[in-house]
């Protein structure tokens, strides 16, 4: 009910200590997204690289199929000059 309760910068303060204790932890890691609280907890930060593995089933060649189709039928954005 009260938006100034933030149970989960308080759960990532709680383990940040708890890895602090530990030398053989060196970095804690908020994983992905660009939340401005992470960077305001955050000593660096590291770009984070994405990959998507499918099988080559006929389901999958089919979707992918589809999604290049809609690239090409979506309109493309006119600028004025």
């Amino acid at each position: 009910e009260d938006n100034k309760l933030k149970p989960g910068m308080v759960a990532h303060y709680l383990a940040i200590q708890e890895c602090l204790k530990d030398p053989a932890i060196r970095e804690y890691d908020f994983l992905a997204g660009q939340q401005r609280y992470k960077k305001s907890m955050a000593t660096g930060e590291r770009p984070l690289d994405w990959v998507s593995l499918m099988r080559g089933t006929p389901t999958v060649r089919l979707f992918q199929l589809l999604r290049r189709l809609r690239g090409y039928l979506r309109p493309t954005p006119v600028t004025s000059p």
